[in-house]
């Protein structure tokens, strides 16, 4: 698959009752996700980006591991210390796959909230 600047689907939560919700309740139990999908392998490297009224407020890198890679996806857990700028706002969040150091692409924008309360 060619991949040199492809633009991706956008990420999606996983463990939401909601496809763009995040329930205050979901963010304190800690098993809700942000989810990167594409043709990942081991070894890729996957930043994401999470973006409040147009400024990158937090980044997560990741390192795709066999079973991630396995199963087709990479996700970032919504719910550490480091999210909690994002609760009760909304965010637009983002990915960038790298393999050997080469940018395969980045992914469409994915807006969603954390209610914080």
């Amino acid at each position: 698959m060619n991949f040199p600047n492809a633009l991706f689907e956008a990420p999606s939560l996983l463990n939401t009752d909601s496809p763009t919700i995040v329930t205050h309740e979901e963010y304190l139990k800690r098993k809700s996700y942000l989810a990167a999908f594409y043709a990942l392998l081991e070894g890729d490297q996957v930043r994401f980006d999470y973006e409040v009224d147009g400024k990158n407020v937090l980044h997560s890198n990741k390192r795709v591991n066999g079973t991630q890679a396995a199963l087709g996806r990479v996700t970032d857990l919504i719910a550490d210390h480091s999210h909690w700028d994002l609760l009760g706002v909304k965010t637009v969040a983002h990915f960038t796959a790298t393999r050997d150091g080469i940018e395969l692409g980045r992914s469409e924008m994915f807006n969603f909230e954390i209610l914080d309360k």
